[in-house]
């Protein structure tokens, strides 16, 4: 397989693979593992297969050496996320009521990072959506100055362009991206960085597909 064989090249060839999620991460590192063990190979390079939060979070950390770095606010970690999703939840007229904050604050992040994603925007609900909305106000003027996982790649698409992403020859990013395609755009083409959508991933199969971008 053609994407293998250029991942069989080592860290040399500065290939990165960009996966949707950690399972097809973990599918992927497996078949390379298997496609190098049949060349008779006892030892080689682990390869670049990685998710994408991971791969944003290695630019942002990237970022943070460069001479951008001084200018980029703090990323939160995920526990910290909760405990200011489920302190706005708590104090707020609408979450008083609320018996299990800390569930509540769970699908509060996981909606706000489904919102980023999807480039979703305000809209008419039931009560439940004025309450999140009530919500994401209060937790955005406690993040002000911080950085959250939703909203990290598009802090990120904005510095790479002049820092992190050169790091890079070539990003090959699987097919079933959806929301993260304009990211992957942005952040990379006016760079000089080929991206290439590689192939769509199942157990033992993996076809090429054409490279876009």
């Amino acid at each position: 397989m053609e994407l293998f064989q250029r991942l069989a090249e080592g860290h040399a060839a500065r290939i990165t693979v960009v996966t949707p999620n950690p399972r097809l991460s973990r599918v992927l590192t497996s078949e390379f593992d298997s496609f190098q063990a049949a060349k008779g190979l006892s030892v080689w390079e682990a390869p670049d297969i990685l998710p994408f939060g991971a791969f944003v979070e290695r630019l942002w950390e990237d970022a943070l050496y460069s001479e951008l770095g001084d200018k980029l606010p703090l990323l939160l970690t995920p526990q910290q996320e909760l405990l200011l999703w489920q302190e706005v939840i708590a104090t707020s007229r609408e979450g008083k009521d609320l018996l299990f904050t800390e569930t509540a604050a769970a699908h509060c992040r996981d909606a706000w990072g489904l919102l980023h994603q999807w480039r979703i925007g305000a809209g008419r609900g039931n009560e439940d959506h004025s309450a999140f909305s009530e919500w994401v106000k209060q937790y955005q003027r406690e993040t002000a100055s911080d950085i959250d996982a939703a909203r990290l790649p598009d802090l990120v698409a904005k510095v790479t362009v002049r820092s992190a992403v050169g790091t890079f020859r070539r990003i090959a990013a699987m097919q079933k991206f959806g929301s993260y395609r304009r990211y992957n755009g942005h952040a990379t083409n006016s760079s000089g960085v080929s991206v290439r959508r590689e192939c769509r991933v199942g157990p033992g199969n993996c076809t090429p597909s054409p490279s876009v971008g």
